[in-house]
């Protein structure tokens, strides 16, 4: 620590007591308590879709298997 204060190791940041990297961390992306929503991930501090790949299909903020999924069973909404 520095003056009684802890530091974060290199290109972390204190958000609260957890030392965070702002560029990754999907709890606070980009910032401090800023939190991505479902379907993203954070990337360079900013949140981003995760791309919905074949054969997954895309459901409103769902990335789902239509051959797996007992609510989206071969298309959306389909159960």
């Amino acid at each position: 620590g520095s003056g009684g204060v802890c530091q974060c190791p290199g290109g972390q940041t204190a958000c609260g007591a957890a030392c965070v990297d702002l560029r990754t961390s999907a709890a606070n992306c980009g910032a401090c308590g800023n939190a991505c929503g479902l379907g993203e991930a954070c990337l360079a501090g900013t949140c981003t879709a995760i791309p919905c790949n074949a054969p997954n299909l895309q459901c409103g903020a769902l990335c789902v298997d239509p051959q797996n999924d007992q609510d989206n069973c071969g298309s959306c909404g389909n159960a």
